[in-house]
């Protein structure tokens, strides 16, 4: 069922107009009345308490309201209306990381760095609070309007009280984010969501994905058994170091990955510091290399001025010469006729 707009829900939210809808809810741009703000409005489908989804929407929504991060998505209420669970989230204005990705088909190296440690910094806090996302995708990352990233449906997560649902589930999450040993049964865990973001970085790196069949299934065999395209291959301004860190995330053997978010984060702060004391180091340097060529330059005109000079005063010698040589010729051929 859905809305129409100017509905009041729980006389609190008014609904304005549809943002998306996905399998289990509706998501819809609304207004708190009380607070004078706009709001997102996640409204389930269908409530069946026996069933999965009902679950996992009441799991999400348990789970958000205990999140608070600046690079995740706020939660303000949770309640059940009209026979239907709702989700009261912030509205997000700006666009998602997806979209941008689309405009701009590949970021430069310093924007993946700093875009790739905002987001780390909120899946941090939600690894710390005990959570996976498992759907890690530019889709479920919103840049605001004020260019902070933000992470966002938590639809599919994995907390330590719903490994029944996850046991229970098939392989969840989008195919080609997912890590090789979820292929293989394995649960989420941090190494895995790893993997995801270093999906995420080699597409915010060349516009591309690292693992592409023609198929789910083809995908999830490239997955398991190739080896990524270097991304320097396809955006030949990647920094080296960068792609290192790229690579390394992508490693099939998940103890060969960073472990965490923050020891992810760590690396890409390091690579940015070096790229500045490189960048530092290359201008010194090229201002170094520029005196020694003025130096160079002005010892060169120097010499040009000392052998300018010399060769005025050999030519002035050689003037002289011949100005006497013409005199004695003219003395000479005057006195010849006197003595004959």
């Amino acid at each position: 069922m859905e809305f129409k707009s100017n509905v009041i829900i729980n006389n609190k939210y008014k609904i304005v107009s549809e943002i998306g809808k996905g399998a289990s809810a509706v998501v819809y741009l609304g207004y708190d009345l009380l607070n004078n703000k706009n709001v997102a409005l996640k409204i389930q489908n269908q409530k069946d308490e026996f069933s999965n989804m009902d679950k996992r929407f009441k799991l999400e929504a348990n789970t958000l309201l205990n999140l608070n991060h600046q690079n995740i998505v706020d939660t303000y209420d949770y309640f059940t209306w009209n026979n239907r669970r709702v989700i009261v989230m912030e509205y997000l204005d700006g666009k998602t990381l997806e979209k941008y990705i689309r405009e701009k088909q590949y970021l430069s190296s310093k924007e993946v760095a700093t875009f790739a440690i905002e987001i780390l910094e909120g899946l941090d806090h939600v690894h710390q609070n005990g959570i996976m996302h498992r759907d890690l995708k530019p889709a479920n990352i919103t840049i605001t309007v004020d260019n902070k990233l933000k992470l966002m449906d938590f639809g599919i997560i994995q907390t330590s009280i719903n490994q029944e649902l996850t046991r229970q589930a098939s392989i969840i999450g989008t195919i080609q984010y997912l890590a090789p040993e979820i292929f293989k049964g394995e649960k989420s865990s941090p190494p895995s969501e790893m993997f995801s973001i270093g999906v995420l970085l080699y597409r915010m790196s060349t516009g591309v994905l690292p693992f592409k069949g023609i198929s789910h299934e083809d995908t999830a065999k490239k997955i398991l058994n190739d080896d990524p395209l270097p991304p320097t291959n396809i955006n030949k301004m990647l920094d080296l170091e960068l792609e290192k860190i790229i690579l390394k995330l992508l490693q099939k053997d998940y103890y060969n990955r960073y472990q965490t978010a923050r020891e992810t984060i760590n690396a890409l702060k390091d690579y940015l510091i070096n790229r500045e004391q490189y960048k530092i180091n290359q201008s010194t340097k090229f201002l170094q290399d520029r005196q020694v060529i003025e130096n160079n330059n002005q010892t060169l005109s120097k010499s040009k001025q000392k052998i300018k000079k010399k060769k005025a005063k050999e030519i002035k010698l050689i003037n002289y010469l011949l100005f006497f040589i013409v005199i004695f010729l003219i003395l000479a051929l005057i006195m010849i006729p006197i003595f004959i």
